[in-house]
């Protein structure tokens, strides 16, 4: 027969130290079990068990979370580069004024040649071309100036030859201004032009210049918007 007086094993106080550290369940069950055990050594052993494991637990949340940083950061660094497209170019400026007398609005459209023509003295030292675009009280005109040098003057009979892109070259009349200024032509055809023009991206323009003969102009023109 058994020995009632037999020492239970949550009685045995080393034991319930080994349990409550390697594992606390068993451990804190067989704490508040011990008959040996005074309460207050029971109250401080469930405070540290207690404090343990909320402090392994967030240790656990703060690795979790910085594991998924370090993730997110690695897959940031490998992940391919989007490039984005270049912009257009700004081949064209756009200006408006007022016109004093009527007070109604003068719009420009105006492309700067990509080329220069040297030219021989007094004009020599690289001279640059504008293509002109003006609405002025419902009419639109197409101007061709020089920085320096003389197109030969017209009054109707005069012709220059514009090439779009790779299309063939058409030929344009032209005329001169009444003031009689040899810098500036006025082009024909305005409309067809201007329809051209809003396609192509490369425009050569051949004209006639006083004292030296016919020369090519190279504009880049790609961009252009005239819905005016």
């Amino acid at each position: 027969m058994e020995n009632s007086s037999q020492k239970k094993w949550y009685d045995n106080t080393g034991l319930v130290v080994v349990l409550c550290i390697l594992f606390f369940p068993v451990g804190l069950y067989a704490l508040w079990k011990s008959s040996v055990i005074s309460k207050g050594w029971k109250i401080a052993g469930t405070v540290i068990i207690a404090f343990v494991t909320i402090a392994a637990i967030n240790s656990n949340n703060k690795s979790s979370s910085s594991n998924s940083s370090e993730t997110k950061t690695a897959e940031a660094e490998t992940a391919p580069t989007k490039t984005e497209a270049p912009p257009a170019p700004a081949n064209w400026s756009y200006s408006e004024d007022v016109d004093k007398m009527s007070s109604e609005k003068i719009l420009y459209a105006e492309c700067h040649s990509s080329t220069t023509v040297e030219f021989e003295f007094p004009y020599n030292g690289g001279s640059t071309f504008d293509l002109i675009l003006r609405k002025k009280e419902n009419k639109t005109d197409l101007m061709l100036t020089v920085s320096k040098g003389q197109f030969i003057s017209s009054f109707g009979d005069g012709a220059v030859r514009i090439k779009f892109d790779d299309e063939k070259a058409i030929t344009v009349g032209y005329s001169s201004p009444t003031d009689g200024n040899s810098t500036t032509i006025f082009i024909g055809q305005t409309q067809e032009v201007i329809s051209k023009l809003k396609t192509a991206k490369k425009v050569i323009i051949e004209a006639e210049f006083y004292d030296a003969g016919r020369k090519l102009i190279e504009f880049n023109t790609e961009g252009f918007k005239w819905d005016k």
